[in-house]
């Protein structure tokens, strides 16, 4: 059998026809992609049922102007089963309690929902009134801008509208809302700032909530530059756990000492004069009676001997002086020491202390 080579018009042909059934699935899967609504499973029979008698048990409470209860069962049926008629009731019923912008939101619901190939008639028509309530609400919508006023609008770190909170990136935005009163809560740190708003249907509004001012902030201490801290304040002398100032060592320490030593120092050269002369006097006179050489001796060891004595005494006064002034201290203020002062007198055959303490 001869071999037969494809010709360059058959190798085109070929190539057209992948080409084609490549264009084809492309739309098939385009086609499940931007209407998923079709390929969404239809609601069980159970399900359909208990919409059913949600919508009557609605259509009922409607009837007796129960509206709260009315949107309540709408809803709980739009959520088993999404056909027109039961979103056109849900939207009505929204709008009758004047919620615009949920009975807007339903009807625009209605819109998106996939269309059945076996819908009825009552259903299309349904969709055309959805359409048609929804072109009429939304002019009656409020809408309400809210303007942070005051410094660092970036200290808001909640923004509340009806307690759903506002994202940042939409809070310069114009809000839907219903006509009313809202209430805008702006939380500053700890500290809530309330605004209250009463809009009209259709009104533009601008809600201005007026941030507190910033806390001053305290300049921080000064570290460099060679600045260093106050100069502290003079030490005061310290004092005693009763407040009296401490005492210091009596001046009759020093007197007692100065007169002792210059006591002992008389004392001993004047005894040992004394001494001396006397072992002359003994030697020379008898019954006190000496020659006229040794009269002198006499005398000086006689003076010598009273001066010696006088000196010890001082001597052992100046010891008590200092004794006494050990255990009996003395304060150290000025006035206390003004005048006191001693001093030694000596004379023939005498002497003394005197000073003023």
């Amino acid at each position: 059998m001869p071999l037969v080579r494809p010709t360059s018009s058959d190798r085109r042909l070929r190539f057209l026809r992948r080409a084609a059934a490549l264009a084809a699935c492309a739309a098939v899967t385009f086609v499940a992609i931007s209407a998923p609504g079709v390929a969404r499973a239809a609601p069980s029979a159970d399900a359909i049922a208990t919409a059913r008698h949600l919508f009557q048990e609605g259509t009922d409470a409607l009837a007796s102007g129960d509206l709260t209860t009315a949107r309540d069962r709408f809803a709980a049926a739009w959520s088993l089963a999404q056909t027109p008629i039961i979103g056109v009731a849900l939207a009505k019923a929204h709008e009758r309690l004047g919620e615009l912008v949920e009975a807007r939101e339903a009807c625009l619901a209605v819109g998106r929902s996939p269309r059945l190939p076996d819908e009825t008639d009552r259903s299309s028509a349904a969709r055309t009134e959805a359409d048609a309530l929804a072109a009429a609400l939304e002019p009656r919508i409020a809408r309400v801008t809210i303007a942070l006023q005051g410094a660092a609008p970036e200290r808001v770190s909640s923004l509340t509208f009806d307690g759903v909170v506002v994202p940042e990136a939409a809070r310069a935005a114009p809000r839907q809302t219903n006509p009313g009163t809202h209430r805008i809560v702006a939380l500053v740190g700890v500290a809530p700032v309330v605004v209250t708003i009463v809009v009209n249907e259709g009104e533009t509004a601008s809600a201005t909530v007026e941030l507190p001012p910033e806390a001053p902030v305290a300049p921080a201490p000064i570290a460099s530059q060679g600045v260093g801290p106050p100069p502290a304040a003079p030490s005061k002398a310290p004092v005693g756990s009763e407040g009296v100032p401490p005492r210091t060592t009596s001046p009759l320490v020093g007197v007692g000492l100065a007169v002792g030593a210059v006591g002992l120092a008389v004392g001993a050269v004047s005894g040992a004069i004394a001494m001396s002369k006397a072992s002359s006097v003994r030697a020379n006179c008898q019954n006190g009676i000496c020659q006229r050489p040794y009269e002198s001796d006499l005398s000086t060891a006689q003076t010598t001997a009273t001066i010696a004595t006088i000196a010890f005494a001082c001597a052992g006064g100046g010891a008590a002086l200092m004794v006494i002034g050990l255990f009996s201290g003395a304060s150290s203020h000025p006035a206390d020491e003004k005048g006191s002062g001693a001093s030694i007198w000596l004379g023939p055959g005498s002497a003394g202390l005197r000073g003023s303490f």
